[in-house]
């Protein structure tokens, strides 16, 4: 095997190694809050519940069926690029996965932030796994 193909399987199985279910970062379980910052200066809140499967059913970093994730680990987070069905996005999840973290995505021309932030636990009548505005 050529010093060049070792290499690039090395950095492939090391990009790749942050995006099992045991090395993307994990939020504390409770009540998030989001909030997207669209092109044009539009906002958008979401809220969501999470419990530690939903938490692992909806992580920014977990591949999803057809598409292709490499992630590697910084000091304070994780930048990562996602290919599915030939579009390309790239981004990073940089923060505290207990407190408060800010996740920045391009794909093509578009950039979106989302800033979180842990509120507590979940509201009544509000359970794991429920998004709401």
């Amino acid at each position: 095997m050529s010093k060049g193909l070792l290499l690039v399987l090395s950095v492939a199985t090391l990009a790749s190694a942050a995006t099992t279910a045991n090395d993307i970062p994990h939020r504390k379980a409770g009540w998030w809050q989001m909030t997207m910052h669209l092109p044009g200066g539009r906002m958008m809140a979401r809220n969501l519940c999470l419990d530690a499967t939903s938490d692992i059913r909806n992580n920014v970093l977990k591949p999803t069926n057809g598409c292709t994730m490499a992630a590697q680990r910084l000091p304070n987070g994780y930048k990562y690029r996602k290919v599915c069905g030939g579009e390309v996005t790239t981004g990073s999840a940089i923060g505290d996965f207990n407190s408060a973290y800010t996740i920045n995505e391009s794909r093509g021309s578009t950039t979106i932030q989302t800033d979180a932030r842990w509120m507590g636990a979940c509201p009544a009548g509000h359970h794991a796994d429920e998004m709401w505005m």
